[in-house]
C-alpha cells in the first residue's frame, strides 16, 4: 500500500502538535515553579530586612503596615519588583503581611520559639493561598516554606504561630 505526501504530512503535523500540547504543559509547570522560587526568596530576604529593622530599632519588630517600608530601606533593590510576588496582580504596595500580633514586639523573645510566622503572602492583609493552593511564609529563624493550605490554616498565620513547623509542606494543587 502506498502512502502519498498528503498523509506524512498529516501525521507529521500531528506530531508537531502532539509535541507542544506536552511541551507547552512542561513550561508551564516550570513557569509556575519559578514564580513559586521568586515568591520565596523575597520573603526570605524581606524577612532577613525585618530582623535588620529590629536591629537598628532596639531590637523591635516594625508595625505591621510597614513592611513595603521595610523592604525599600533594607532589601535595597531598584524596581517594585521587590516587594510583589511576580503572582499579585492587585494593586496594593506589596504582596507580604506580617502578623499583627507580633507589631512592635520586641524580637529577642521571639527569636528563638520555633514556628513563629513573622511574614506571608497576602492580599490586602489576609492570607493568599496563591501558589498552587500554598502560601509562602517566612519563620522568625530566617526560614522561607511553602505550605499547603491544609498544613497551615488562615487562623495559625493570623496568630503568627505555626503548630507544626517541620511538617510536611504538601503537594500543589496543579
Amino acid at each position: 500500500m502506498k502512502r502519498g505526501p498528503a498523509l506524512e504530512v498529516a501525521l507529521a503535523m500531528i506530531v508537531v502538535l502532539a509535541s507542544v500540547l506536552f511541551f507547552g504543559s512542561l513550561a508551564i509547570h516550570a513557569r509556575e515553579k519559578a514564580r513559586l522560587a521568586t515568591c520565596q526568596s523575597t520573603v526570605k530576604m524581606t524577612a532577613w530586612a525585618l530582623r535588620a529593622y529590629a536591629h537598628d530599632w532596639d531590637d523591635c519588630l516594625p508595625p505591621a503596615g510597614m513592611v513595603a517600608e521595610v523592604q525599600r530601606r533594607y532589601v535595597h533593590k531598584s524596581g517594585n519588583y521587590i516587594e510583589r510576588c511576580p503572582d499579585d496582580h492587585t494593586r496594593q504596595e506589596t504582596s507580604y503581611a506580617m502578623p499583627e500580633v507580633w507589631s512592635g514586639r520586641k524580637f529577642g523573645p521571639l527569636e528563638h520559639r520555633r514556628g513563629v510566622i513573622v511574614l506571608y503572602k497576602a492580599d490586602h492583609g489576609v492570607p493568599a493561598y496563591r501558589h498552587g493552593g500554598g502560601i509562602n511564609v517566612a519563620y522568625v529563624d530566617g526560614r522561607a516554606r511553602w505550605r499547603a493550605e491544609e498544613t497551615l490554616p488562615r487562623e495559625a498565620i493570623t496568630r503568627g504561630t505555626d503548630p507544626d513547623p517541620d511538617a510536611p509542606q504538601g503537594k500543589p494543587q496543579r
